[in-house]
């Protein structure tokens, strides 16, 4: 079988994300940035064929990920999944 076809779910865990400079009580802000646009790209239609070709990654580095000055917090999530996807061969 073609990786993706077929594909139903896909599960993430992420279980440890360091985000310097983001103060505290933005956490949550930055959570649903990241889990929104990280939704938006795994729906995508490539993204199972994509991630079959990265196989199982125990750590993944994006390096470091820019934010503008000023962003607010959920940008700092969308920016930070779309740096995942960049890492993940999107």
């Amino acid at each position: 079988m073609r990786a993706g076809v077929g594909m139903k779910r896909i599960v993430v865990h992420i279980d440890h994300l360091v985000l310097r400079g983001v103060r505290h009580e933005e956490r949550h802000a930055v959570a649903a940035g990241l889990r929104g646009e990280l939704s938006r790209w795994l729906g995508e239609p490539r993204a199972g064929d994509r991630l079959a070709r990265l196989g199982h990654t125990p750590r993944l580095s994006l390096g470091r990920v820019s934010i503008a000055a000023g962003a607010k917090a959920e940008a700092v999530g969308v920016a930070t999944a779309r740096a995942l996807g960049r890492a993940a061969g999107a």
